[in-house]
This record gives structure tokens, sequence and C-alpha cells, in this order.
């Protein structure tokens, strides 16, 4: 206890002090500079030294820059004009001396006007202050950091990005409507730019949707995103899916609950899938089996499953032929090299002019690194021969020939890739050959290294979710979901015969 008296007297000496030597310096400038001097110039907001910092003028509040080194400590009422200041230091001094009047005539009254008064400012204060601390958590957690990665795009200083976003109050609360809405400068010419609704979505802490009010002034709206149903099925969609062309399929709902078509026609005729472990792989890839097979009665589709279950339902259909048994690799090796052996063929009539439209061949790649690593032991193991190269030469001699010369032919691919590494593939870079990405269950890093993009979109959790990605969007989808023994039936449906499931 005797330990702590001279640390307590220290504190208090200090306490003592302080308001000793800051009373010193204010008597120093008094008789340096006279008391009316001094008083006129605290009155409208000048240091009591006379020193002057700021860019503040009698009748201009300054721009916020400090000039010279200042001993002292620049505050708010130094950069306010002087008129100003004047204004308030003669409210304070009238505030004072009324309040010293009132307590000489009528103290209570005084005494409790002065406790009502001081409770309501406070009160005022605190409101103030928790509103300024709102305004600061938004400012740091989200507008500062949009902000920074819009003002590039719409070339303008963060700091005028910054005011050109305003957000409604109580915004993360809120489940439905507008959450904020960003200015759009008039120097910008671009339209509906998905890079900024990506980037938009992917800093808000909650699921946006981001619209454009085209109309001047231009206006990106956001707001509340409304969440995907759990499960949408296929035996419900049967209208959509038969509207479906040939070489087309639905690849689940967006959040408007409109289809969401993926087509093989054309410039985008490859289809690549990263989906991790619980995201609806097996009924994705079999539903979508079922749409091609049921739309189009003369398309043939050959499916290579190491998996051993997401094609299996589909044994026996007439069109259909499944290569699924990881021990007979061979088999799989074969079915490669049938399959480029018949696009040749198909290019040999088309150039012949004896043919020129062919029925459509889909191939079906399931777990395709896991297909890639079977296929590389297989090679090592039963076909290398002594001074062959260790890269398995199908890829290479079928597979990647396949991928990129396939669509003038009718011959489509849909695979299924956890990781597009070239290591996999035989050193190929396969990645440019899928026109189409869907991505679900993935990483940052597996986004930027398949997709290739940035901002990188949140990942949305649930099975059957799934983020399309294509040159011109960029949708998330709920997939389709299906029994397998319906969806067997719905593919064999124009086919003539439904095979036994025993």
């Amino acid at each position: 206890m005797n330990a702590l008296i001279p640390v307590a007297a220290i504190i208090g000496a200090v306490l003592l002090l302080a308001p000793v030597i800051m009373l010193a310096d204010v008597l120093r400038s008094i008789s340096r500079r006279g008391i009316f001097t001094v008083l006129l110039g605290v009155y409208i907001g000048r240091h009591h030294s006379g020193h002057h910092h700021t860019t503040a003028t009698f009748w201009r509040d300054s721009d916020t820059t400090i000039q010279g080194n200042p001993s002292h400590h620049i505050v708010r009422r130094h950069h306010r004009a002087g008129w100003k200041n004047l204004c308030r230091s003669l409210l304070y001094t009238l505030l004072v001396m009324l309040t010293g009047y009132g307590l000489i005539v009528q103290p209570i009254i005084t005494i409790v006007l002065f406790t009502t008064s001081a409770t309501c400012l406070v009160a005022l204060w605190l409101i103030s202050t928790i509103r300024k601390a709102r305004r600061w958590y938004v400012n740091k957690a989200l507008i500062s950091p949009l902000a920074t990665g819009l003002a590039p795009i719409l070339q303008l200083a963060p700091s005028d990005m910054e005011k050109a976003i305003t957000m409604s109050p109580g915004w993360h609360e809120k489940k439905v409507g507008e959450l904020g809405r960003i200015l759009i400068p008039d120097t910008y010419i671009g339209e509906d730019d998905p890079l900024i609704e990506r980037y938009i979505e992917r800093r808000f802490p909650v699921p946006v949707e981001v619209t454009w009010h085209q109309k001047h002034p231009i206006t990106v709206i956001i707001k509340a995103d409304q969440p995907f149903p759990t499960v949408i099925r296929f035996e419900d969609r049967i209208t959509d899916i038969e509207a479906c062309k040939p070489g087309e399929y639905i690849a689940g709902y967006d959040k408007k609950g409109e289809p969401v078509v993926l087509s093989h026609n054309g410039d985008m005729p490859m289809k690549g899938y990263c989906m991790n472990t619980g995201t609806g792989k097996t009924v994705r890839v079999l539903s979508t089996a079922a749409q091609v097979l049921h739309n189009d009665s003369t398309c043939e589709l050959v499916g290579f499953d190491v998996k051993q279950v997401s094609l299996a339902p589909l044994k026996g259909i007439p069109g259909v032929t499944i290569y699924d048994n990881p021990f007979e690799m061979g088999e799989m090796w074969e079915g490669w090299y049938a399959i480029k052996a018949d696009m040749d063929q198909r290019y040999a009539l088309k150039k012949s002019g004896q043919q020129t439209q062919f029925p459509v061949k889909w191939i079906f790649l399931e777990e395709g690194n896991t297909f890639a690593i079977l296929i590389k032991s297989y090679y090592m193991t039963e076909r290398r021969e002594k001074g062959e190269p260790a890269n398995a030469p199908i890829w290479s001699e079928a597979i990647a020939p396949i991928l990129y010369q396939g669509r003038e032919v009718g011959i489509y691919v849909n695979a299924l890739l956890q990781n597009f590494m070239e290591k996999y593939f035989g050193n190929m870079s396969l990645r440019p050959a899928f026109n189409t990405i869907g991505m679900a269950g993935f990483k940052p890093s597996q986004y930027k290294a398949i997709v290739g993009e940035t901002p990188v979109p949140a990942c949305q959790r649930g099975q059957g979710r799934l983020l399309i990605c294509e040159p011109d969007r960029q949708v998330w989808v709920q997939g389709l979901y299906g029994e397998h023994d319906y969806l067997m039936r719905f593919a064999a449906h124009n086919r003539g015969t439904i095979p036994s499931q025993e």
C-alpha cells in the first residue's frame, strides 16, 4: 500500500501541473500580444499564440490542409471560418452569462433547466457518436474497399468514388428491397458492365442483386438477393426441358426462377465443370445426360465413369455406351481412340462433300482427374515400350484433338475436372478448350487458376448450386434434382427401350 503513495503523488502532480503550464502559456501570449488580441483570436478560432496553420479565413472554411509545423494540436475550430467561430463563441458566452444570472435570481429553476439541457445534449452526443461509429465501420468494411476497386474502372479518384456510394439506413439487416446505390459518372460510357456487377457482389457481406438504371443520372441499384430454392425437381420442369433444342440443356435456374440454358452449338461446344465433394455431381451429370438423350433420339452418348455410379443408370439405353470399369482401363483407352477415328471419318465425309450434317455424339467424362491418374498408370504398366515418353500419348493423339476439333462434326464433350493443371493431362493445356466452366464448392485459389478473373465471387454452398462462367456472363444456378430411376426412364423415353435396372 505504501508503495502506491509515490505513484499517486506523481500522477497528482502531473494533473496539477498541466493546467498551470497551459495557463502560463496563455499568460505569456497575453503579455506579448495583449489580452484583447488574444481573446479576439480565440473567439474567431485562432490559437492564442497567434500562429495560423490552416487556410481558413474569416469568411471561408479551410481546405483541411495544415501549413507549416504547428507545435500545438490543430482542432476542428481552427479549420472553420472566423465568423462561424465568432457566432459560436458569442453564443457560449451569452449562455454562461444567462446561467450565472439565473443562479443569482432563480437558482432552483436554473439548475433544473441546466440539468435537463445537459442531459439532452449528452443524449444527442451519444446518438451522434453511435451514428459516426456506424458510418466509420461501413466506410472501413464496405464503402472504402468498394470505392478502391471501382475507382479505376469508372476512372474516378477513390475519394470521389466514396461520395458516389450511398447506403440505405439499416441495409445490413434488410432481407428484401434496396440496400444502396452507386452514382455512375457522366464520363463512363459502358453499359451494364459485368465486371462492376461481379465486384459489387463479391465485396458485399450479404448476397445482393445488381441492376442498372440507365436514365440520367446512370445509377447502379443494389438490392437484397432472394435465396435460391433448395430443391428444384426435374419432373416439375419438363415443359422447359423439352423446349430446348438439340445440343442444348438446362443447367439450372437462376435467382429469378428463369431457366439457364447451356448450348453446345455454335462457338461454345465444350463444357468443363469443377465440382468438389458434396455439390451434387452425380445428379447433375445424370440429369444433363437424361435431357440430351430425351430431346434428341438420334444422338449418341459415350460415357467414361471411373467412379462407376454416375452414369450407370443409362446402361442399356439404345445409343449409349458406358465405360465404367476402372480395372479395365484398356477399354477406356480404346474407347477414346474409337471416338477419334469416328471424328476423322466424319471430317473425311465432310471434306468430300458426301455428308455435311452428322448425328450429335456426346462425350461425358466423369471424375476427369481420377481418370487421368488411372490412364497414366495403365499406360506406364501395360502399353509403354522402352524408350517411349512418360506422358500417355492418348492426350495428344485422341482427347485433345476431340476437344479442339470435335465441334465441326457434332462431337461435344461434357467433362467434370476438379483440377485443370497440365500435369494431369500429359502436360497439355486443355483449359482453353472449355468455353463454359461450371464451378461449385470452390476455393478462391481454384477460381483464379481455372477461370482466371478477379474479383473472385463468394462461393455459394449447397448441393446443386453452380456458378456458370462464360465469356459474356456469370450466373449462379440451382440444378435440377431427380431420382435415378426417373431420370433413366426420361432419357430412354424416345428411344424405344427402357433398360432393366437389376
